[in-house]
């Protein structure tokens, strides 16, 4: 029972928010390092540069096109408005997957913590979650898998809660 636990600072109330500011410090770094890369602008061949184009259009007001779509819709829809709001930059979708990134990191933390009902679970699963590179490395790039992984774990968060309205989200 979670009111039963030892105290170590990963029961503390602090920890957790420590995890998620020490991963946006690292998705910052991250960030930074890249800015200046050439691999910072997405490739020709790369997924990114079709999201970002598709993007580019929707913000455009094209938000239905006359071709087929050879890629998931959702991140592109995404990118759209926020390319509509803010204008079109390469720092945009970037700076939404590192925060999607984290609201991951804490949708775990919560279902680890109500899973093994230990706020402690909560914290290392946050702590993995946001120092697994190969995520920060997705988060880097123009592409949809920062989404993909919020939404399942929000989805994965949402099953584990009881309740109709829960249930038919």
């Amino acid at each position: 029972e979670e009111g039963r636990q030892a105290k170590t600072p990963f029961t503390a109330l602090w920890a957790l928010p420590l995890v998620l500011v020490l991963g946006l410090a690292v998705r910052l770094a991250h960030l930074a390092a890249i800015y200046r890369s050439p691999f910072f602008r997405p490739m020709s061949t790369d997924p990114g540069l079709g999201f970002d184009e598709w993007a580019q259009s929707i913000a455009a007001g094209r938000w239905i096109d006359t071709s087929p779509f050879w890629i998931d819709p959702l991140y592109s829809y995404l990118l759209g408005v926020f390319y509509r709001v803010l204008g079109h930059g390469l720092l945009i979708p970037r700076v939404i997957n590192l925060t999607l990134g984290l609201a991951a990191a804490y949708l775990v933390a919560l279902t680890a913590r109500r899973v093994w009902a230990s706020r402690e679970a909560g914290v290392i699963a946050a702590a993995a979650s946001v120092f697994f590179v190969p995520a920060l490395y997705y988060e880097g790039q123009t592409e949809k898998t920062a989404l993909t992984i919020v939404l399942f774990a929000l989805g994965f968060e949402l099953l584990q809660r009881p309740g109709t309205r829960v249930a038919v989200a």
